[in-house]
């Protein structure tokens, strides 16, 4: 048997059809507070669960959390919701690295948006399926907005 691992998605042309791949998923909830619960006790730091805190790891791979949550750590001498601030520094170079998409702080609000106003309201009532209480509910997160428009009718402002 012999395992190939890539970095990058896809197999030179000669091997695509030969070679079965196995895409695997990036981790949940619970396997980045079990991540977290690692770093902290191998570097022997405060731990405080927080659901705010594995949000900010969301889409990182298991690795990426793991020095994510390290630094954070070893910055701030504890791992709980404080180093939210951290995490998110480490995801955005992360993202910079792909060299796929672009990280924008969210410094602008909906009120800075001008129209949109269909837009504005789905937001404003699906925006409470992102939060802890949803899931009690059972509620789908939503999965994604897709804009579409002319030039400076604030598409990239609204995703901001």
């Amino acid at each position: 048997m012999v395992v190939l691992g890539t970095p990058l998605p896809g197999l030179p042309v000669d091997l695509a059809k030969e070679v079965p791949t196995v895409e695997l998923p990036l981790p949940d909830i619970e396997d980045l507070e079990t991540v977290a619960e690692d770093v902290a006790d191998g570097l022997n730091v405060a731990f405080k669960p927080d659901t705010a805190l594995f949000d900010a790891a969301r889409g990182l791979t298991v690795m990426e959390a793991k020095l994510a949550f390290g630094q954070a750590a070893v910055e701030l001498g504890r791992l709980d919701r404080t180093a939210v601030r951290q995490v998110v520094r480490e995801k955005e170079r992360v993202i910079k690295q792909s060299g796929v998409l672009e990280y924008y702080e969210p410094d602008a609000g909906m009120t800075d948006v001008g129209g949109l106003e269909n837009l504005k309201t789905w937001l404003d009532r699906r925006g409470h399926a992102f939060g802890p209480g949803a899931k009690e509910f059972e509620l789908d997160s939503p999965k994604g907005v897709m804009l579409l428009g002319v030039q400076g009718c604030g598409k990239s402002l609204a995703g901001r």
